[in-house]
Formats: structure tokens, C-alpha cells, sequence
């Protein structure tokens, strides 16, 4: 619910057949459909399937066009938002921390490891390498939040007499098991031209559920 509130999500909550049980719904209503994805919507429904509304995180206000930064344009998916209107973590934590005067921001370096006390239980520093050069950073709390893969990579190499495997791989599980986004693609034919700027607001998880 904290990541919700903080990312603005806009959800429909028990719609989904797969989300997991929460009683409290999204901080933000729905995104409405477009005409032609609410006739999909509705020809989905009808077949006997749960479509329902993907949540989504952006700063749109529908019901006060005036106080939204979100114009639901149709560059939206893939592309850089020019008004900073996607609730991404650049736009909801990175750019108000910056603005904290004791944090500064290390671009085109690389941690190459992270280095415990002798009794493995704490981080000491961070090894990084920028333009060539071997630097080190302390801190009291380190916060190691490189994606799934380079997480797991960092920790793998970071090993060290009390930690023979990795750092936190004493079941020698990390760095396994990957899980990748998977999803299907629905393509629908009309022979009516679609108008449709902002597409992203229909989901469906039919396909899976009870398999």
C-alpha cells in the first residue's frame, strides 16, 4: 500500500482474478478507456472473461483535467514523458531526493564489490570504479538496489571468507531461479480506424488463472 500511495496508482481493486487479497482500494480511481478499448472491453466481458482495468501508475487527475500533469497523449508507452507525468522512480524518488543537500548522484561509475567486516555481518564500503580509477565510499547503511540480475551480481561478487559464495548465499540460491515480465499481446481487428491515443488501460489475466 506504501508503494501504491507513493507511485499514485490508479487500480479498480477485486477485479482482477489474480491480484493478491487487499482489502484497501488503489489511492487512485481507474483510468477510463477510450471508445474503441471500452467496446473491447465490453465484447471481452461478454464472452464470458474478467477484463478489468490495468493499474497503472501515472499523475493523472480525470476528474480535474485542469490539475493534471498527465494529457494522456499518445506518446505515452515507451517513450520519455515530457511533462513528467509517469509515476517512474525517477519522477517519485529520485528527482525529490536530489534536492536533499546531502545527497549526491554518481553517474557512469560501477560497484565492483561490497565489503564486510570480519565478522561478515556488516558492509564496510563500497568498492567502485569511475574513468579508470578505484574509488571507496562508507557509509553506515548501504542499500543495494541494482535490478534482479546486477543485485544478484554484486553479491556474488562480493564474496569473502565468511561468505565463501556471496554475500547473503548461504543457500546458494541467488543469482538462480530468474523470473523475467512475461506477457501476452492481444491483437484486435477492426475495420474501424483506431483513434485510440492512450491504450494502456485494459488488462485481462483469464489466460492463466487456474492453470
Amino acid at each position: 500500500m506504501a508503494a501504491e500511495q507513493l507511485y499514485q496508482v490508479h487500480g479498480e481493486r477485486g477485479k482482477d482474478p489474480l491480484e493478491p487479497l487487499e482489502e484497501k482500494p488503489y489511492p487512485c480511481p481507474p483510468v477510463s478507456h477510450e471508445p474503441i478499448v471500452n467496446e473491447i472491453f465490453d465484447k471481452i466481458k461478454a464472452e464470458g472473461l474478467t477484463p478489468f482495468h490495468l493499474p497503472l501508475g501515472i499523475r493523472l487527475n480525470e476528474k480535474n483535467p485542469e490539475e493534471s500533469l498527465c494529457v494522456r497523449c499518445e506518446t505515452c508507452d515507451g517513450y520519455p514523458c515530457l511533462v513528467d507525468a509517469k509515476s517512474d522512480s525517477q519522477h517519485m524518488c529520485l528527482m525529490p531526493i536530489l534536492k536533499q543537500d546531502n545527497v549526491d548522484l554518481l553517474t557512469n561509475a560501477h560497484v565492483t564489490k561490497l565489503v564486510t567486516d570480519e565478522t561478515g555481518k556488516k558492509i564496510l564500503l563500497a568498492e567502485v570504479k569511475k574513468d579508470g580509477k578505484k574509488q571507496e565510499y562508507k557509509a553506515k547503511t548501504f542499500i543495494v538496489s541494482c535490478g534482479a540480475i546486477n543485485s544478484s551480481a554484486l553479491f556474488l561478487r562480493s564474496k569473502n571468507k565468511k561468505h565463501p559464495k556471496g554475500l547473503g548465499n548461504s543457500s546458494g540460491f541467488v543469482g538462480r531461479h530468474y523470473m523475467c515480465h512475461q506477457n501476452t499481446a492481444i491483437v484486435a481487428i477492426h475495420k474501424k480506424k483506431n483513434t485510440t491515443k492512450f491504450q494502456k488501460t485494459l488488462g485481462l489475466n483469464d489466460f492463466y488463472y487456474g492453470a
